[in-house]
């Protein structure tokens, strides 16, 4: 549990403050047609409510794991992968960009029957590649620049990620399979044995959000809020919480 609470204290004291810091910028939503609302329709704006997704989810893993639920852990690190790769896509402007902004304010319920979250025109691939200029770019303000191997590398990484947490969100066969334990059956109260596993990996999702956040603070004009998460993603990685995860579905 030692290194579950280094992760737990992470986000409370680390990204939590980065997402409230950056939020204060927009001032406080209004009661518009008996729902909040803000009254902009920003890039930033988005990213941040996306952020808020991140941390949300990434306290319920930390939760659920503690009580070894770690295929549910798995579906929900799913999200949080598609929630930065969001936030990275939106970091560059574009036409494509500006229909994702536009479609996530206008969207509503009637919409998701028809057009479910994610049909806005922007494919995993382009995510991907949003996250491998975001890795370049953090790179550089490090000081140094990574050759083309490393950045194919990255890329490689990012969609091996989005690829082996996929069967968990929709409950691919070999996903459920690993719930079963020979004469025991189904675990249908947690899969405990992979704990030290989904802890790891979701360590490494810590990482990933605080480049991400650092970078979108930099984007706000937050200079010294980037040096902060740069800072703690620094001493982060050098906790006994940071283990080299084994691939999904190993």
């Amino acid at each position: 549990m030692e290194n579950l609470d280094i992760i737990d204290a992470e986000i409370r004291d680390g990204l939590e403050p980065a997402v409230q810091r950056m939020l204060a910028h927009f001032g406080r939503p209004q009661w518009v047609n008996e729902r909040f609302e803000y009254p902009m329709r920003e890039a930033a704006l988005v990213q941040l409510l996306k952020a808020i997704r991140v941390v949300s989810a990434l306290n319920a893993v930390v939760a659920i794991l503690k009580i070894g639920y770690t295929i549910e852990a798995a579906t929900l690190l799913r999200t949080v992968d598609d929630f930065l790769g969001e936030i990275s896509f939106l970091m560059e402007a574009s036409e494509k960009q500006r229909k994702f902004v536009e479609h996530f304010f206008d969207e509503n319920m009637d919409d998701l029957i028809d057009n479910p979250p994610g049909s806005s025109g922007i494919t995993r691939g382009e995510i991907r590649q949003a996250q491998t200029r975001e890795f370049v770019r953090l790179s550089e303000l490090a000081g140094f620049t990574p050759s083309a191997e490393m950045v194919e590398k990255v890329r490689k990484r990012f969609r091996a990620i989005s690829a082996g947490y996929n069967a968990y969100a929709h409950g691919s066969y070999h996903s459920i399979m690993e719930m079963y334990e020979g004469g025991r059956g189904f675990h249908m109260r947690g899969v405990p044995v992979r704990t030290d596993e989904l802890r790891g990996v979701t360590a490494q999702f810590i990482v990933s959000a605080l480049n991400t956040f650092a970078l979108l603070g930099l984007n706000m004009g937050d200079e010294d809020l980037f040096h902060r998460l740069s800072e703690r993603r620094r001493h982060f990685m050098e906790t006994p919480a940071i283990i080299q995860p084994r691939r999904a579905g190993q």
